[in-house]
């Protein structure tokens, strides 16, 4: 780690599918959310159209579920609606980090280097899941989401560089940890190195990004890898 602090002064990590296990929560709350709406069957094309937003923010999945699967109702009255199923998924069910998370971030931690967390989630689903997982112990203050920097949604990098404006770091300084394709692009957008966290969903896409792991044992290594080419 010693190596790594001459290199970064801080670590920016997003949060669904990055530091916490949300990929089978998030299929279980849209799945619920449309049964509701009495769909309880999707076409491939739209498995495939969600898949590829899947982490694009609330307001966009929403617009893309009205548009493609005719819901009735505004857009406004459904983000209230799916948001309830938000509240009530996380509030009564059990989270988890990904594996090795909370070590990684403690030796980070130990050796003085920053960490902010940047989400497309809303201010909302960050406080439910503060109470649930304390990502204030994690981070402090430096919990940032898309409504921070005016509903600008990844891959719009403007929550990656508000996130290192917050941590009085430059851009160059940092490195990011992500999970989607919105991320990857945000990262790169940015200017900012990335690391994958590797998942079913991003597979055939982590060539897009610096470098990846599987779980945050492998990070020390990976990053000493990329920033001692």
């Amino acid at each position: 780690m010693n190596r790594i602090k001459e290199k970064i002064k801080a670590v920016i990590f997003d949060m669904d599918g990055t530091i916490i296990k949300t990929e089978h929560i998030w299929k279980d709350i849209i799945q619920s959310f449309l049964r509701s709406k009495g769909i309880n069957q999707l076409n491939e094309n739209q498995i495939n159209l969600l898949k590829q937003n899947s982490s694009a923010g609330l307001y966009k999945t929403i617009s893309i579920f009205k548009k493609e699967l005719n819901l009735k109702g505004s857009i406004e009255d459904l983000l209230i609606q799916k948001t309830e199923f938000i509240k009530n998924y996380f509030t009564n069910k059990k989270v988890d980090f990904v594996e090795g998370f909370t070590a990684f971030h403690k030796r980070l931690q130990e050796k003085g280097i920053a960490s902010g967390l940047a989400t497309n989630a809303t201010i909302e689903t960050c406080d439910i899941l503060n109470k649930k997982i304390k990502l204030n112990n994690f981070f402090g203050k430096n919990i940032y989401t898309m409504e921070h920097v005016n509903n600008k949604a990844k891959p719009d990098p403007a929550i990656f560089l508000y996130t290192a404006k917050k941590l009085n770091v430059n851009p160059d300084q940092c490195i990011i940890f992500e999970d989607s394709h919105v991320g990857f692009q945000a990262a790169k957008n940015a200017g900012i190195k990335c690391i994958a966290v590797k998942n079913e969903f991003n597979e055939d896409i982590i060539s897009n990004v610096h470098g990846y792991i599987e779980h945050y044992d492998q990070a020390e290594q990976e990053l000493e890898k990329i920033l001692y080419k």
